[in-house]
């Protein structure tokens, strides 16, 4: 059992070839490598049902402190990946590249999700080529003005993609 604030959960050892999920997974939200054991005999595997928690990630959500590395693995891992409310907002300072087909980032409710991006490109960059990229039930604000066409809040370079009970507005704010 981890007791680590946030990060809280039952991770059980599995055997098998993990070494591209943990490479993936920085933070060890998901997967978390055993000490002296190589990545493809095993891996301690977290226990759980729905979607994965960005906070698992290591997202702290108080508005201060930038969760761009836990979106950023969350990205990576792709699936369903649950914003539940956060004290403040999520703060992003770069751009967020989803990569792949199946990846869905769900709020607890537009008022009740914000993600604040501080970027100077777009806030999320979803990748050509992709299928069922969503994002559903939360607010998306871009820290003042932009002044190109590279600073969207979501830039969509592919087909099928989908934004439910989300909106989008431009803040300045700091």
């Amino acid at each position: 059992v981890l007791m680590e604030v946030g990060r809280e959960g039952i991770f059980v050892w599995k055997a098998g070839n993990y070494a591209s999920l943990i490479a993936a997974d920085t933070a060890e939200g998901i997967s978390i490598k055993a000490n002296a054991i190589a990545t493809s005999a095993g891996a301690w595997l977290r226990v759980y049902s729905g979607p994965i928690s960005i906070k698992w990630l290591g997202a702290i959500g108080d508005g201060a402190t930038d969760d761009y590395a836990a979106f950023a693995v969350a990205a990576l891992l792709g699936g369903d990946i649950s914003l539940p409310q956060p004290a403040s907002f999520y703060r992003v300072n770069s751009t967020i590249t989803v990569g792949l087909s199946n990846t869905r980032f769900l709020g607890a409710g537009r008022g009740n999700t914000i993600v604040k991006t501080y970027s100077t490109g777009h806030g999320f960059a979803v990748s050509s080529g992709l299928s069922y990229v969503e994002f559903r039930d939360f607010q998306l604000l871009r820290n003042g003005t932009p002044t190109t066409d590279a600073q969207n809040g979501i830039h969509f370079a592919g087909i099928g993609l989908g934004i439910a009970g989300c909106a989008a507005a431009v803040a300045t704010m700091s």
